[in-house]
């Protein structure tokens, strides 16, 4: 997910403090570590938290396991902080942007990515279980979470749609059914990808479909990501 983060807002860490909430796997932040930023990664799943632990890539990256709607950081503690793709897991979302805009230093960026209302609403229709696998709870709409950010006290800065790729593939497992766990890892018909990665990158690069891929890419996607600073 780093390499979706713009870099005008999170370019080399230069020692800023960050914080990433929701750290699941813990790729993002051993990946934000790497860039110069004394990472801590907030998880509530305690058996995620041990993962995060036992992985060596996270040396160095501060783990903490507590819940996002009461954390146990004073105010204005983080230069940067990161919300990918869990705010459509939890119902309490205004206590969680409340808790991010208390940590957050005045001047400071957050990213929240979410994943996209419309696909969201097909894959849905198309896999009668997606939601429940993904436990997502909530289906969010461009300008609805604008305004919740801009209420929670942050000045939304720029919108950004990703993951063009994912989305394709996706769709394609909707129309299988496949299985999946909560973190978004497919559990079955991984030929998918093995079938869709050579067309992708012949798509890419060919000179006459690439202007349709790249054009595709910064209009269509399973992801938004908000750019917000608090001022």
């Amino acid at each position: 997910m780093i390499d979706n983060l713009n870099d005008r807002y999170f370019g080399s860490g230069d020692g800023q403090k960050l914080l990433d909430v929701g750290a699941a796997g813990g790729l993002t932040s051993a990946a934000l570590h790497d860039i110069g930023y004394q990472v801590t990664a907030l998880e509530i799943d305690a058996v995620l938290v041990e993962q995060l632990a036992a992985d060596p890539r996270n040396k160095g990256v501060r783990l903490v396991r507590a819940d996002a709607t009461a954390m146990p950081f004073s105010c204005d503690s983080f230069d940067r902080v990161v919300l990918l793709e869990v705010l459509e897991h939890i119902a309490q979302t205004e206590a969680v942007l409340a808790e991010i805009h208390r940590v957050l230093r005045p001047g400071g960026i957050l990213c929240v990515a979410v994943p996209t209302g419309y696909t969201e609403r097909l894959y849905g229709r198309l896999h009668p279980h997606y939601a429940e696998n993904a436990t997502h709870v909530r289906i969010f709409a461009k300008a609805a979470l604008s305004r919740q950010l801009q209420n929670s006290g942050f000045v939304v800065r720029s919108v950004e749609t990703k993951n063009f790729v994912p989305a394709v593939s996706w769709l394609f497992h909707a129309l299988l059914r496949s299985d999946a766990d909560h973190t978004g890892k497919l559990l079955q018909h991984s030929f998918v990808e093995r079938v869709l990665s050579p067309v992708i990158s012949a798509w890419s690069r060919l000179p006459l479909l690439r202007t349709t891929f790249l054009f595709l890419s910064g209009r269509v996607g399973k992801s938004w990501y908000f750019y917000c600073a608090k001022e």
